[in-house]
């Protein structure tokens, strides 16, 4: 057996983020464009325009720069939450496999 969990950024009460949004916004990072970042991840555009809006609107600031020619670069808050949820997945994980390790050994 094994453990899993689900990590969720949240301001006041609200989602911001969670892996899905999260995989966007670092696939945007890596493409350059949100249509671009959709496609790669089998999203619609309109979908992935959604969550885009949903975060920023929860954040109250904007995570992409949209600029000229339909491109799209994180801003300073996009690359702040991209770290945050780096920084706490990689926590958590390690936390659970070493606690996981920690039960299995009691058996």
């Amino acid at each position: 057996m094994n453990v899993d969990f689900k990590l969720l950024l949240t301001k006041n009460g609200n989602a911001i983020i969670s892996k899905g949004k999260y995989k966007l916004l670092k696939e945007v990072d890596k493409s350059g464009s949100l249509n671009a970042a959709s496609k790669a991840m089998g999203l619609s555009y309109k979908k992935a325009f959604s969550y885009i809006k949903s975060i920023e609107e929860n954040l109250g600031e904007n995570v992409l720069i949209r600029t000229p020619g339909k491109a799209s670069i994180l801003s300073p808050k996009g690359i702040e939450i991209i770290k945050m949820y780096d920084f706490f997945y990689n926590e958590l994980k390690k936390f659970t496999k070493e606690k996981l390790n920690e039960y299995k050994n009691k058996e």
